[in-house]
């Protein structure tokens, strides 16, 4: 008897040390090399306002996700250059990078052995307003960790003040903003907190490739301000008085969460799953672009879709939406960084035409999307902004 209990505690140790052994080559580690960007690089991207059939599992591995039916909303190819050439370069001595958006803006980066971070901005305001504005973070903010290894913890927090004078705001932003007295500058104070949880390990799977991964779950916790400076009592928080107009996201506080899929075969971000505000659905995707087309079928002829007319667009664009069940219904603009720049909350019967002003939005290409009271995307679609 105490012959096969022994033989038994023994196959049972053979038995969790094989498991454990096979568990820790399932892995993979990402350094710096593998996936922090250098001068020269140019990571294309794809980003999906609509995704189906992404699945966020639990925590552990290894897993296999299958992300094949992501499909494209608008492509991205992102060019990293050395500091040194930027148009601010000075203001940002400790950058090694920088990239240049579609419109003329600058991010500036501080690249470490452990760290790729972002130092902060110059050029037209990211929201769109059309202010040339440069700013810095209190503290920079980690993008990227190294090494990258499952199970790993990370933490930071920032802090950034950007002032606007009033004179260099266009009116019709300003009378949206719906504030009471005409202010003589206006500044927006934003503070994040960071957790990033190297939770989970595998092969993801997109269009044109499948990839060993390590994800990581970045919990953001933003709170966004916005203060004015009127004559008498000086700076004032109208942060309130802006959010009653009900014409600007983004305000207050807010929790974004991402899944970040990184490999160590490739520098692009296999896939950046944004959350919706449950947590639980995929709101956006941004993938590797591979070059390939996911399988998409065309909307049936009884399917929710969107007319905008016109687009291109100068001010006023026109949303035609057909087909929705009657309810509550979430109309967003985003910018082709994926930034949410304006929601307008509607009240659909079947199908309806709603009209929003764009007149205060840079020129450049935007897209929207329709999502229902639970985040659930309906619809989504391109539409270009010009600015005469």
């Amino acid at each position: 008897m105490s012959i096969q209990f022994f033989e038994m505690k023994n196959l049972l140790t053979l038995l969790v040390l094989a498991l454990a052994s096979s568990w820790l080559t399932a892995q993979i580690t990402i350094t710096a090399d593998d996936y922090f960007p250098a001068a020269g690089d140019k990571l294309k991207t794809i980003i999906d306002i609509a995704p189906t059939g992404v699945t966020i599992t639990q925590a552990g591995g290894p897993f296999d996700w299958d992300f094949t039916q992501l499909a494209i909303s608008l492509e991205q190819e992102t060019v990293y250059q050395p500091a040194s050439e930027g148009n601010a370069a000075a203001s940002f001595p400790n950058a090694e990078l920088f990239t240049a958006g579609g419109v003329g803006g600058e991010t500036y980066y501080n690249v470490s052995p452990n760290a790729f971070e972002t130092l902060g901005f110059n050029g037209p305001d990211p929201a769109g307003v059309g202010v040339m504005t440069l700013f810095k973070f209190t503290s920079p903010i980690p993008e990227r960790h190294a090494p990258l290894t499952f199970p790993a913890t990370f933490s930071s927090s920032s802090a950034v003040l950007v002032p606007f004078a009033t004179a260099d705001i266009p009116g019709g932003f300003l009378d949206s903003l719906n504030l009471p007295i005409l202010p003589d500058s206006i500044r927006v104070r934003v503070t994040t907190q960071r957790n990033d949880f190297v939770d989970a390990y595998g092969n993801l799977a997109i269009p044109g490739g499948t990839y060993p991964v390590l994800r990581e779950k970045r919990t953001e916790f933003r709170e966004t301000r916005v203060d004015a400076k009127v004559p008498i009592f000086g700076w004032q928080d109208v942060t309130d008085f802006i959010i009653a107009g009900g014409n600007f996201a983004g305000l207050g506080k807010d929790t974004v969460i991402t899944y970040n899929f990184f490999s160590n075969e490739a520098k692009e971000a296999i896939a950046v799953v944004t959350m919706d505000d449950s947590g639980t659905n995929a709101q956006q995707v941004r993938f590797k672009n591979n070059g390939v087309l996911s399988n998409v079928n065309n909307l049936k002829a009884d399917e929710t879709l969107v007319l905008v007319s016109p687009n291109p667009v100068i001010s006023e664009v026109k949303f035609e939406l057909r087909n929705f069940v009657p309810g509550k219904y979430h109309l967003q603009i985003f910018n082709t960084n994926g930034a949410l720049v304006l929601t307008k909350n509607i009240q659909l019967n079947q199908s309806q035409t709603e009209s929003i002003d764009l007149s205060a939005l840079s020129g450049g290409q935007y897209f929207y999307r329709v999502s229902d009271e639970k985040n659930s995307v309906q619809t989504s679609g391109k539409l270009l902004k010009i600015n005469p």
